[in-house]
């Protein structure tokens, strides 16, 4: 750099304090050939040169050291500027951290100050070029894609770029600093080793001074890959040519060095290849029409390696017919580009037919032209000689008139790679159904798991197996499949493949199971006729059983004749041993029947066969031998069951019409006796009255037996147990229950035959008596012929009894009808009943026209509930009640049932006259039955309908239910007639009473808000509420509503009407006053309360008996005092409710709280929307409601007003 270029480009910063600032060097002040800048905090990056004074270095050091730190590693120049040539460098103190690189007097020359400045800026220069360099290298050595390494002259790695690093398997900082090993290896920090197999060349270079390139060496990694590396290490030298360091660059050719290795590999592999497989290649050049050949080709066409050849002679050796072929595939390789792959026939050099391979594949230039064909030729004469033995082999194979299959175990599943053509046909599934498949699919739901199992352990231990398994074809049909199967092995004893041989043996074994089948059929048959089968051999005289079975009675070994025939009844031998010595003599079968010498019952037995001749000339017999005991029992038995009917038949017709029971049990017993020669027998019958079995009929002789045999309790005795259960018994040794003393016979045998639901016919059989099975049979037809006469017997009996209910039914119906037409009569007539004397009279009247009531009354009380009124009466009967009233009216069966509230009934009269004289009275009047109902509802008593009737049980069920029904309709229209306004001959009378008893809820209201309350009406009832106007006579209305709100016994408390009404609606649950005294045959007047007392004022007609309402308000309220009572009408003329009948319910609630609470006066004390408010309807409905009711009332009353008066109104 020149001193021009330092100048231009130099920045120099000043930092100067105090008075130092000036005068700085003329030179550096007005030329402009350094860009002076002041700095002061801080020195700007830019600047190339600082100029400091000494205060500045002592007292403001930071700015100036932070520039120079900022600028390593270039070289950042500070000088000094001193006043005068005293100042020097010494006066700065030793401490401080600013070092100065020169010192420029103020005074000096400005050439020195410029030389000064200017060699340092040159020095800086060369400082930052240094730096950039150094820069440059380190970039490049970092970023190399080259592992680069640089090892010092002892071998430690000084620096290691990341590269290095990833190949050693490592931080590439844990490398530097690390030693290199001459025996090729280097210790990392953790104390792991990378071993370098063949090494650096690091001493070569070392020693040498030369490069090196190229050198292979292994990077042994512990826990990854190892690296193959190709090594260049190059010297960096001294100034005096001495290396003081190598650099290496490390190559990772791990995958080129595999390549290389599995090039070699191959090409060594082919060449083997064609050494074993006879293969030969060879190369046809189209650009230099060279033909070349391995010696393998040379030696497959017979010819020596020094020959020449040319495309046409290697066309010219094939065969004859094979030579267009081949031609012709060639041409197509060189001019279309086609591959071919062909076996033909070649002819060699010594006219030996050879079979090859030839393969030719076209190679193809940048431009797509064929520039060379390079192929393959293969001796395949051998194999061509082998496939042509496999291909005869497998035509006889598959042409087998047996199904033969081969598997493949390598595979999975075994699945059979060959099948022939007797599989096919025996199966039905083709070649391509049936390889690829484990043959398992031949099984179906009738295979057998066992043989299943049995091919499965053969295939598993490789063993050969042979099994008969039931398989199915491709159309689902079953056939037997004889299957044997056997591995195949190769040289090492490894089975590669499974043969089955398979044979339809269907018919085979469909014989061998009929006759498995057929034999077990004989054996059971055999087994269950009992029968056995056997052959004797005349020459030695032994008899040997085939099949016995135990239950034959006949040893089932070899035994000799006589031993055979000791088995024999004595009686039966000889004819056995004839039977079977003319079959011999006469060469024919035999059939005999004899018995077995046993002390059981008689067995019989019947053998029949055949003599059969040996084929060396000798006789023996086959027999066969059958138990026949059943068959001649039956049969005798039969022959024996045959002549006891033909004789009961007989008898039957002789007797027969019997007219009794007693002459039926003579016939049987007779006939018993007679028929079956029994002593003792006994017919017994049913008893119904005493419920045992009663002897009708006895054999003569049973009167030897005990009398407690003729009769028969029930209990654990086997007569009662054969007439309970209905089926016979027969007991040996019976024990007879109830028999005290010894019977004269002994009694071995009891034999009990139930005759139906009717009785018991019991045979009592002595000691040594047989009887059979055939007379059980006879005993139980002749009690079955009995049962059917005694039923004839009953259905007799029954037809007449049902003659006389028919009778009873058909007077039942008429007195039914008769208690109908009364009843309906009696509700006619009391529905239109105006007083209670209509309805007594209409009543007593109607009652006095069924047959069985003599007389009836009906009495009402009057000032007590015992004192009855007669108020009706019908019948004659009318003295019999004067006498009685006036002697014995406390004892009447009216009063009793009037005081009881229950009816009293008697239908026997006679049984009262030790009791009462009222019933002494009643018979002399002829009356046997008396009936007396009371009226009764809600325990008010109305009063008592009593009824007399002079026949025996008078007063039965439906007669009772008839007097009852009376009462009941009595009772309601009773109530009706209460509910309607006071006729003219009904006397009221008022009462009036005085309660102090807070359980009243006017009472608690008033006493709880010291006011005066008045109950108005009933505006509204529910099945658990009622709703009631009242009205606030004196007092606070809201007090009322709050009190009302808390109270017990009160649901709520509402104003009702306008804010100055005193009206209110009251919420009470049931049970309300009014309504329980309606119930007590009264009438709530009104009711109004103080804070002390509540004044009820209610109403009672004269007809309706007092005590039962005084005695509920006493009861109802503690404190109840009687104050008033007046009799007489309370208004002159009682108002017609008709119209108010009219009414409905809700127009009738409406209407009642619109009237009471000031709807209709002037001004309004309630408005339409707060009575539709209480009612919790709309004001509309309120208004419709109103409407109706006022209209219904207005047609009522005009409609019924008398003429004149419409007259009067009209004009």
């Amino acid at each position: 750099m020149t001193s021009a270029d330092c100048q231009q480009q130099a920045t120099i910063g000043v930092v100067l304090t105090g008075s130092q600032k000036e005068p700085l060097p003329a030179k550096l002040c007005d030329g402009d050939e350094y860009d002076l800048v002041e700095c002061s905090d801080t020195v700007p990056a830019a600047v190339d040169l600082c100029l400091v004074d000494a205060a500045t270095v002592q007292t403001q050091p930071e700015p100036i050291t932070d520039w120079r730190t900022q600028q390593s590693p270039v070289f950042a120049p500070i000088v000094l500027l001193a006043d005068s040539s005293s100042q020097t460098e010494y006066d700065i103190e030793p401490e401080s951290p600013i070092r100065c690189d020169g010192i420029i007097e103020r005074s000096a020359p400005n050439a020195t100050l410029i030389r000064r400045i200017e060699s340092l800026c040159q020095r800086r220069t060369l400082s930052q070029e240094l730096a950039d360099t150094k820069q440059l290298t380190a970039s490049i050595f970092e970023s190399s894609p080259l592992a680069k390494l640089i090892m010092g002259a002892d071998g430690t790695i000084e620096r290691a770029n990341v590269r290095a690093g990833e190949l050693f398997a490592t931080a590439h900082t844990e490398l530097v600093g690390q030693p290199y090993s001459s025996d090729g290896w280097i210790t990392l920090a953790d104390g792991t080793k990378r071993v370098v197999e063949n090494g650096f060349p690091f001493a070569d270079v070392i020693d040498t001074a030369e490069p090196t390139a190229e050198h292979e060496c292994t990077i042994i990694r512990p826990d990854e890959d190892d690296v193959v590396v190709s090594v260049n290490a190059v010297p960096i030298q001294t100034d005096d040519a001495a290396v003081a360091r190598v650099l290496l660059t490390l190559t990772d050719i791990t995958a080129r060095r595999a390549h290389a290795n599995e090039r070699d590999r191959q090409v060594d592999l082919f060449r083997k290849a064609q050494d074993l497989a006879n293969v030969g290649a060879w190369e046809y050049d189209l650009r230099t029409d060279d033909f070349y050949w391995t010696d393998e080709v040379y030696q497959i066409y017979g010819l020596s390696t020094d020959v020449e050849v040319t495309r046409e002679q290697g066309i010219a050796a094939y065969h004859p017919a094979d030579r267009p072929t081949i031609r012709d595939a060639f041409e197509r390789a060189v001019d279309d580009g086609e591959s071919y792959d062909l076996e033909l026939r070649l002819l060699d050099d010594t006219d030996t037919l050879r079979w090859v391979r030839t393969r030719g594949e076209p190679q193809f230039d940048d431009t797509g032209d064929v520039i060379r064909v390079r192929g393959t030729i293969q001796d395949i004469t051998e194999r061509r000689a082998r496939e042509g033995e496999l291909q005869q082999m497998r035509n006889a194979v598959d042409k087998a008139p047996i199904g033969i299959v081969l598997s493949d175990p390598t595979q999975p599943d075994n699945p059979l790679v060959y099948v022939n053509d007797g599989f096919v046909e025996q199966t039905g599934y083709t070649r391509q159904e049936a390889t690829g498949r484990n043959c398992r699919f031949l099984q179906g739901e009738d295979t057998d798991e066992e043989t299943i199992a049995e091919l499965r352990a053969a295939i598993d231990a490789s063993e050969p197996a042979s099994v008969t398994i039931r398989n199915y074809r491709a159309d689902g049909s079953p056939f037997w499949n004889h299957l044997e199967i056997a591995p195949v092995t190769d040289e090492s004893g490894t089975v590669v493949n499974y043969i089955g041989f398979q044979q339809d043996v269907t018919a085979r074994q469909e014989r061998q199971e009929a006759l498995k089948e057929t034999q077990q059929q004989l054996e059971l048959v055999l087994s269950e006729t009992n029968t056995g089968v056997w052959t004797f051999q005349p020459d030695s005289d032994t008899v040997t059983p085939v099949a016995f079975p135990a239950g034959l009675g006949l040893a089932d070994h070899v035994s000799g004749v006589d031993t055979y025939l000791e088995q024999i009844h004595p009686a039966d031998r000889d004819a056995l041993k004839d039977s079977i010595g003319s079959a011999i003599d006469a060469q024919e079968s035999f059939d005999v029947e004899f018995r077995l010498d046993t002390d059981e019952y008689e067995r019989w037995l019947r053998s029949h066969g055949t003599v059969i001749t040996d084929p060396d000339g000798t006789d023996r017999v086959v027999g066969i031998t059958t138990e026949i005991t059943e068959r001649v029992h039956r049969t005798t038995a039969l022959a024996k069951r045959e002549r006891l009917l033909r004789e009961l038949h007989t008898a039957t017709r002789q007797y027969y019409p019997l007219e009794s029971k007693q002459a039926l049990a003579e016939f049987v017993i007779e006939f018993l006796e007679t028929a079956l020669d029994l002593t003792y027998a006994s017919m017994k019958l049913f008893d119904d009255d005493t419920g045992v079995l009663r002897s009708v009929c006895d054999s003569a002789a049973f009167a030897e037996l005990p009398d407690s045999l003729a009769t028969v309790a029930p209990g654990e005795n086997p007569v009662w147990e054969a007439y309970r259960s209905g089926k016979s018994h027969r007991i040996n040794t019976p024990e007879f229950d109830g028999v005290t003393e010894e019977p004269p016979v002994s009694l071995s045998q009891l034999v009990a035959v139930p005759v139906g639901d009717f009785g018991v016919i019991a045979v009592y059989l002595p000691e040594e008596t047989a009887f059979t099975n055939v007379d059980i049979d006879i005993v139980e037809v002749v009690a079955t012929n009995a049962e059917a006469v005694l039923r004839g017997f009953e259905t007799a009996e029954s037809q007449a009894q049902l003659a006389d209910q028919l009778s009873t039914q058909r007077t039942e119906i008429d007195t039914l009808q008769a208690v109908v037409d009364t009843i309906q009569a009696i509700q006619d007539r009391v529905s239109q009943a105006d007083s209670r004397s209509e309805l007594d009279a209409a009543v007593c009247e109607e009652l006095a026209t069924p047959a069985l009531i003599d007389f009836a009354w009906i009495g009402r009380p009057r000032a007590t509930e015992t004192a009855l009124t007669v108020t009706a009466l019908t019948g004659d009967g009318e003295q019999y009640l004067d006498t009685i009233r006036s002697t014995h009216a406390c004892s009447l069966p009216a009063h009793i049932a009037a005081t009881e509230r229950e009816p009293f009934s008697s239908n026997a009269i006679s049984q009262h006259v030790q009791e009462t004289d009222w019933a002494k009275e009643a018979l002399s009047c002829g009356y046997n039955a008396v009936l007396s109902v009371p009226l009764v509802h809600d325990d008010v008593l109305y009063g008592v309908l009593t009824a007399y009737s002079s026949h025996d049980d008078g007063f039965n069920e439906m007669y009772t239910n008839l007097l009852t029904d009376a009462a009941s309709l009595l009772v309601n229209y009773t109530r009706v007639l209460d509910q309607r306004p006071l006729g003219a001959n009904q006397t009221p009378t008022t009462v009036t009473f005085e309660v102090a008893d807070d359980s009243c809820p006017l009472q608690r209201l008033a006493a709880a808000t010291t006011g005066e309350i008045r109950l108005d009406t009933l505006v509204r009832a529910t099945d658990d509420m009622v709703t009631v106007v009242a009205t606030i006579t004196d007092g606070d209305r809201q007090a009322v509503c709050d009190y009302a709100s808390t109270a017990t016994g009160i649901e709520s408390a509402t104003p009702f009407g306008t804010d100055d009404s005193q009206q209110l609606l009251v919420e009470l649950p049931r049970p309300f006053f009014a309504t329980e005294v309606e119930q007590h045959g009264g009438q709530l007047l009104s009711a109004a309360a103080t804070p002390g007392t509540t004044r009820i004022q209610l109403r009672i007609t004269s007809d309706v008996s007092r005590r039962p309402l005084f005695e509920f308000v006493t009861t109802k309220f503690e404190e109840a005092e009687l104050t008033a009572q007046a009799e007489g009408r309370a208004d002159p003329v009682e108002a017609d409710t008709s119209a108010i009948d009219a009414l409905t319910e809700r127009q009738r609630e409406i209407l009642n709280a619109a009237y009471y609470g000031g709807y209709y006066e002037t001004p309004r004390q309630v408005t339409g929307e707060e009575l539709a408010a209480s009612f919790d309807i709309s004001s509309p409905a309120v208004y419709n409601h109103l409407q109706a009711a006022q209209k219904k009332i207005l047609q009522q009353t005009l409609d019924d007003e008398p003429a004149a008066q419409r007259v009067g109104l009209d004009s």
